[in-house]
């Protein structure tokens, strides 16, 4: 027998070889070797959430936020802010800022009616491009220490370089989706949430702000970076 046709049957046989010790590993549940030295297959990425729906005008500011005392004047209210945002992946609600004639302000988002916690109203300034315009709220739904989900609203004043603005969560160290929103007229309004989590569940929270080329920008007296969310039974406060 030639050497040609020795060496390729020697071929062969070692294909066959690992082609076995391949097909033995899948079977035994276990991962078989490397064999082209390819890199590993990077984890798939978490798609983010964009809130915005769409703008909303004065009349569903009207029938949807305002109450008769706060409207007792209709013509005088002027909607600041009005966008409708999702409230979930496959739900939205409706958010508004509003001003009547008397100047008094009114907020709606997912949470209900509220009135600014914060007087006289906080506003951005040039060195001070965006500020907490009233306090944001939480909510956990709880199974004794279980976090069975969380929400969160933040309401932020905002001017140039910012113009959009983004939070997420992260649980031991992995980061879920980004919740972003774009700035309507001078403000921005995110709502986010969370679940479910274990009592020992390290969780953060994040909070970033955007100029329009979507870089981070920094402003004094907002947080940047991971902050600790405390699970149930505890809170953190942004804003």
């Amino acid at each position: 027998m030639g050497r040609t046709v020795i060496t390729e049957i020697r071929r062969i046989a070692a294909r066959a070889v690992v082609g076995a010790v391949a097909a033995a590993a899948v079977t035994a549940g276990v991962a078989a070797p490397s064999l082209t030295g390819a890199a590993p297959v990077a984890a798939p990425t978490v798609a983010d959430v964009s809130l915005d729906v769409a703008t909303l005008g004065k009349f569903a500011a009207l029938k949807y936020c305002a109450t008769k005392s706060f409207a007792s004047d209709p013509d005088s209210v002027r909607v600041l802010y009005g966008v409708r945002q999702r409230r979930s992946l496959s739900t939205s609600s409706r958010t508004f800022v509003l001003r009547n004639g008397a100047g008094k302000v009114m907020l709606c988002d997912l949470f209900g009616n509220d009135r600014p916690a914060i007087l006289p109203l906080p506003t951005s300034t040039a060195s001070r491009p965006a500020v907490f315009f009233t306090n944001g709220q939480r909510r956990w739904s709880c199974d004794g220490t279980t976090l069975r989900s969380f929400r969160m609203t933040t309401w932020l004043k905002v001017q140039d370089p910012v113009r959009s603005a983004r939070v997420r969560y992260t649980k031991n160290g992995v980061p879920g989706p980004w919740f972003t929103s774009a700035r309507h007229g001078r403000f921005i309004h995110l709502q986010s949430w969370m679940g479910p989590a274990l009592a020992n569940d390290v969780l953060k929270v994040e909070l970033q702000l955007r100029d329009k080329a979507g870089a981070p920008v920094t402003v004094k007296g907002i947080p940047s970076g991971p902050r600790r969310l405390d699970g149930c039974g505890s809170s953190v406060v942004i804003g």
